[in-house]
């Protein structure tokens, strides 16, 4: 089995539990999924090591200063969902998270898609509520699992 057709095999899975039928890759072996008509989450492998990428974007850009925020959610993880806070290709706020592909379920997938998805929502709103002054402990930037 190539990896395109392993990669296409987990998207027709992932697709089966999430209810959409014949969910496949793009030439690239890339995917994308909306969510609520408006949270996007793109799937894209990597070769070296191999695994795949999952990105979505923030809802809310954040203020000044509140930038510092989404950094120390990204120390060890804590605040992140076990992924990082980047800037995407057009310059805006996305968490990104990476699944090793060797033995990965659909379900370990669609459990990371959603990880992803609650932890885009906990920042949006903690982003458009908290002022930029505000300085969170430690201990607030942690996400309960």
């Amino acid at each position: 089995m190539t990896h395109l057709h392993g990669l296409e095999a987990l998207y027709l899975a992932l697709g089966q539990a999430l209810g959409i039928d014949g969910l496949r890759p793009d030439d690239a072996g890339c995917c994308r999924l909306v969510f609520d008509r408006n949270l996007m989450v793109q799937i894209r492998p990597a070769a070296a090591p191999p695994r795949l990428l999952l990105s979505g974007s923030l809802d809310a850009e954040p203020a000044s200063g509140q930038a510092d925020l989404l950094l120390r959610a990204n120390a060890w993880s804590a605040g992140s969902g076990g992924g990082w806070f980047a800037l995407d290709e057009r310059g805006r706020v996305c968490l990104q998270a990476a699944l090793p592909m060797d033995g990965l379920a659909a379900a370990q997938l669609a459990a990371a898609i959603e990880t992803l998805l609650d932890t885009l929502e906990t920042w949006s709103k903690r982003l458009r509520q908290q002022a930029a002054s505000h300085w969170p402990r430690p201990h607030e930037l942690m996400q309960r699992i």
